[in-house]
């Protein structure tokens, strides 16, 4: 009978084996987590300028899903491609479902968004998981 040491190292050492050989099976250039995390956007104040804004510069292609954290009727995507446009521009024009616009946005790799509120109401700019 083997020590119980030995036992759970080749347990640990299996299940390491395992998770590598899952991570290296699927192909994803989209980083995992929470990219975008705007917080609060602020609202506009009614001059015409906007309100807050957001930026996030993305250096992995894919596709980023994200939404409106105080209005979930508010979703909609980054396309990172390469070779792609250096900067987009999404405006923030409402709580419904066409609140992000353009939907989808396109920005190349190492590219940059910008978000700008033009709407009375606090909204974010938030990572679906």
């Amino acid at each position: 009978m083997r020590p119980m040491s030995t036992v759970l190292s080749l347990a640990v050492l299996l299940v390491l084996a395992l998770f590598v050989a899952d991570g290296c099976s699927k192909k994803s250039t989209a980083p995992q987590g929470r990219v975008l995390d705007s917080r609060d956007i602020a609202k506009a104040d009614g001059s015409g300028n906007g309100g807050g804004s957001y930026q996030k510069t993305f250096d992995a292609t894919g596709t980023f899903n994200y939404h409106c954290e105080r209005h979930s009727v508010m979703k909609a995507r980054v396309e990172v491609i390469d070779p792609g446009p250096a900067a987009s521009t999404v405006n923030i024009n409402g709580a419904t479902s066409a609140g992000f616009d353009p939907n989808p946005v396109t920005v190349g790799r190492n590219g940059t968004v910008t978000w700008t509120n033009r709407d009375a109401q606090v909204h974010t700019v938030t990572s679906d998981l």
